[in-house]
């Protein structure tokens, strides 16, 4: 059950989100080992953000998982951020990343918790 969101400043053309969606749905299948009928993804484009006191392209990313490996959390911010700035050419140090391990008695689908 990961669900990525992507939040950012930068204007995104819809044939370019579509692009960013599947492919960030391949790669959280791939570095998560989780089928990709589990994944969600979310893009939030165009939005009023401010980084370093700039509006220069910026993004804050939050993966959230359950039982997310934490020592894993530096590949997969190395392999997020290799994303971010090939898809939206948005700098390494101009994107935060939130991990979040997600308690399975907390979280429900289909009427029903994951425990």
């Amino acid at each position: 059950m990961p669900y990525l969101t992507i939040e950012t400043n930068k204007k995104i053309k819809e044939n370019q989100k579509n692009k960013i969606l599947y492919e960030a749905t391949d790669l959280i299948s791939n570095i998560l080992n989780k089928p990709k009928k589990w994944v969600m993804i979310s893009i939030k484009d165009n939005i009023s953000m401010c980084f370093d006191n700039t509006g220069e392209d910026t993004a804050y990313i939050e993966l959230k998982s359950i039982k997310l490996d934490k020592e894993k959390c530096k590949f997969f911010l190395e392999r997020l951020s290799n994303s971010i700035e090939e898809n939206l050419n948005i700098k390494p140090e101009r994107i935060y990343i939130h991990f979040i391990d997600l308690d399975p008695k907390m979280f429900g689908w289909n009427k029903k918790l994951f425990i």
